[in-house]
């Protein structure tokens, strides 16, 4: 009789190891009436994380899914375990499953700043220009602009100007304001 063994591999899957390879066969026992090729019931199976793709010879590759829902969920540093059974077979019907079992890691995903390049380069608001100075350049009274962020893992704090946004991964209150070293508040 054939005796499937349950299967792992010693690779982790991340964003830097998108596949994992390997083959469940070298450990089963395929009995007396073995087939020489393809013992294994072949297919492709969709997982949690990611599509296994298991040929007869029991030679496999798990390729993950960056972009699937469920991955992006584990957010950065998260894991979770991929879980696929397969079935041995040999020359006169008889059959035995087991598992393959892979794990799956989302790193620390980068957070990106979009919009710094405000036309005209950095601008600066200049002191002279604020209500107790005098008003050689009306323009430079203010200096609007925006920028995005992207934080795929979340965001637990962000401060501008020193001014907090964000804190304990919440938006802070609005309109925001901050008093210079002068005394004065913007």
């Amino acid at each position: 009789l054939p005796t499937a063994v349950n299967d792992t591999n010693p690779v982790t899957a991340s964003e830097a190891q998108l596949t994992l390879t390997g083959n469940v066969l070298s450990n089963d026992i395929q009995g007396a009436d073995r087939i020489t090729t393809g013992p294994i019931t072949a297919g492709t199976f969709t997982g949690t994380y990611g599509t296994l793709v298991l040929a007869a010879d029991g030679t496999y590759t798990y390729t993950l899914n960056t972009s699937d829902p469920d991955f992006i969920n584990l957010h950065g540093g998260g894991s979770g375990v991929e879980t696929f059974t397969y079935t041995l077979k040999d020359a006169d019907g008889d059959s035995s499953t087991a598992t393959l079992t892979l794990n799956v890691n989302n790193l620390n995903d980068p957070v990106t700043l979009n919009g710094l390049d405000v036309e005209g380069g950095e601008l600066t608001v200049f002191e002279k220009n604020l209500s107790d100075g005098s008003n050689p350049n009306a323009s430079a009274l203010t200096q609007g602009g925006s920028f995005t962020v992207t934080a795929p893992d979340g965001l637990q704090t962000l401060t501008v100007g020193g001014i907090t946004v964000v804190s304990g991964g919440s938006a802070v209150g609005f309109p925001q304001s901050a008093v210079t070293p002068e005394g004065n508040t913007l």
